[in-house]
């Protein structure tokens, strides 16, 4: 595993009690969202409102985690939401079970496909 992954997912399991599951994706619309200037879900339908209370921002990219201090980082901006958006980045979804984490990571790449398509 690299050490960029563990520096990330090593410090938000300790810190986040309930990220047993973390998803760090690039998919392809959650990932150009984290690349333009306003990159944040608008609650423009059903599936964007739904997950509105659960997404934290992170709007500084200081390049790759390679040290645990950045995991730290991520795990506070997380605090108590399961999605984050990294700029320049990409996503991070947690879950209590992989079906939950999987199940808010699919609906957020329909949900930013939407939004792409919508601007």
């Amino acid at each position: 595993m690299e050490r960029c992954s563990v520096c990330i997912h090593a410090a938000i399991r300790r810190l986040s009690p309930k990220a047993a599951v973390i998803f760090h994706t690039h998919m392809p619309y959650a990932n150009a969202l984290t690349r333009v200037q306003n990159q944040r879900i608008f609650p423009i339908g059903q599936t964007e409102v739904s997950m509105m209370d659960r997404i934290a921002d992170d709007d500084h990219y200081p390049s790759f985690a390679h040290e645990p201090e950045e995991g730290g980082r991520l795990a506070k901006l997380l605090h108590d939401k399961s999605t984050l958006f990294m700029a320049n980045h990409g996503v991070l979804v947690t879950g209590e079970t992989v079906g939950e984490a999987y199940d808010r990571l699919y609906y957020l790449e329909r949900a930013c496909q939407v939004q792409v398509y919508a601007t």
